[in-house]
């Protein structure tokens, strides 16, 4: 890896034939890397939300709420590797309990995954859209579509490749339909496929270039 943090130097002091002290560099030094993962330890930090009584006039008044700070047990941090695990990677919900519990030390109901996941999937439609939107004015945008398990289901992955975005959708159906509205019916540029019927389908002045596959 070409990031290194830490440089640990080791250098023979003496000979070990006739005990002669060593001087110079080598030039060239063989490398070996370590690669370690950071110690993992949780912090909880705990809030004490006071409210006084104004003794003039008897109002009382809490304190304001520190912004940044969740409402909820856990910090984003928490909800970053729940909604990653059990979204991108589909682990189970029991399995991600296992896995904040034994790595993480972070004691977690399977029950409260699902809200954690809710949170993440608002927190992300902004930059969502904004993605979208960047492949829909693309020159030149890249498309296809492969199987999928969807809550037992059969669905479809779909996804749009452009130079500087990639957008991924889950629909239950594989037709043009689904292809014009993640491009929006809008689009001018030159469509890249591999001859699927689904983008057969598209309007005229949609420009394709097909690959086979």
């Amino acid at each position: 890896m070409e990031a290194v943090d830490e440089i640990v130097v080791l250098k023979p002091e003496q000979c070990p034939g006739c005990s002669a002290r060593f001087s110079g560099e080598e030039p060239t030094p063989w490398r070996h890397q370590v690669i370690e993962l950071p110690p993992l330890q949780t912090g909880v930090t705990a809030y004490q939300w006071s409210q006084l009584m104004c003794l003039t006039c008897g109002m009382v008044t809490r304190a304001p709420w520190p912004p940044g700070v969740p409402s909820g047990t856990y910090g984003p941090r928490v909800h970053a590797p729940v909604a990653l695990c059990t979204g991108g990677y589909r682990l189970s919900k029991r399995m991600m309990q296992q896995m904040m519990r034994e790595v993480f030390g972070v004691p977690m109901s399977v029950g409260t995954m699902s809200p954690l996941e809710q949170t993440m999937t608002a927190a992300v439609t902004a930059p969502v859209e904004e993605a979208r939107t960047y492949v829909h004015e693309q020159a030149v945008a890249h498309r296809d579509e492969t199987r999928w398990r969807q809550g037992g289901k059969h669905a479809w992955l779909w996804v749009a490749v452009t130079s500087w975005g990639t957008v991924c959708v889950i629909r239950m159906s594989r037709g043009g339909s689904v292809a014009r509205a993640r491009l929006g019916e809008t689009f001018a540029g030159i469509l890249v496929t591999d001859r699927s019927s689904a983008y057969h389908r598209y309007p005229v002045r949609w420009r394709q270039v097909c690959w086979a596959h």
